[in-house]
């Protein structure tokens, strides 16, 4: 699956733009540690100072271009999330997917420019700051979370 987002992202990674994370089970950690958690993911009804938006509702499934595309139009919503939260789009982050082994560690508006594509994969996506005080979580039912603890 790594080699689908390295291939669409090898212009970023080779401009240094994007970094590869190889070990991504402190990450994980830091989720744990920050955000209740249900049953492999974050169990986001415990957690009161959140923000949700449905990517999609469709009961046919999606393939990963057009879920890209459905993603991509939910752009401005993430940009008023980081906003209202202070994020600076100059501050990195690190993405991680819980069926991938790697992570990538990026700036927020490259972030804010890939996400449809890192979020197309049939995972669960998490994206936090390198201090961990926020997360962004995209479900592979179609929800997109973001939230604080």
């Amino acid at each position: 699956m790594f080699k689908y987002i390295e291939e669409r992202l090898r212009s970023e990674i080779d401009a240094g733009r994007i970094s590869i994370v190889t070990d991504v089970e402190p990450w994980f950690d830091r989720i744990g540690s920050r955000f209740p958690t249900g049953i492999n993911r974050i169990a986001w009804e415990k957690v009161a100072n959140k923000a949700q938006v449905e990517v999609f509702s469709e009961t046919r499934a999606v393939n990963s271009d057009e879920l890209e595309v459905i993603l991509g139009r939910h752009r401005s919503t993430i940009i008023e999330w980081f906003d209202r939260k202070g994020v600076d789009l100059d501050s990195e982050v690190v993405w991680l997917g819980d069926d991938t082994d790697v992570g990538l560690r990026m700036q927020v508006k490259v972030l804010v420019q890939y996400f449809p594509v890192l979020f197309s994969l049939p995972q669960h996506s998490y994206v936090l700051p390198l201090v961990g005080t926020w997360c962004m979580n995209y479900v592979m039912e179609g929800e997109l979370f973001f939230g604080s603890k």
